[in-house]
């Protein structure tokens, strides 16, 4: 296994950025040896629950996260990343 995931991974719910479901993404990721998967939807977390899901079923850890448009006092546009880490060992897995 290898510690580096990719943390910029938009699934099919993320319209015209994303094209696969969040089990596909995870499958990818544990054929490529990885030991965590991240989904960062834009503007929202709509894979989320599928994505941990697929995480606990093939024994990697879940990084949950969204990519956030803001808009400043100004008016002008930039994104954020939110993520949040979990791993299976809490739940004894």
């Amino acid at each position: 296994m290898y510690s580096f995931a990719h943390l910029h991974v938009a699934s099919a719910f993320t319209a015209h950025h994303g094209t696969a479901h969040p089990e596909a993404l995870v499958a990818a990721a544990v054929d490529a040896g990885a030991d965590a998967a991240a989904i960062t939807d834009h503007d929202g977390i709509y894979g989320a629950i599928r994505h941990v899901r697929a995480c606990l079923v093939a024994g990697i850890d879940p990084i949950v996260g969204a990519n956030l448009q803001t808009r400043d006092d100004e008016g002008q546009l930039s994104t954020a990343t939110v993520l949040a880490h979990g791993h299976n060992r809490l739940f004894g897995l």
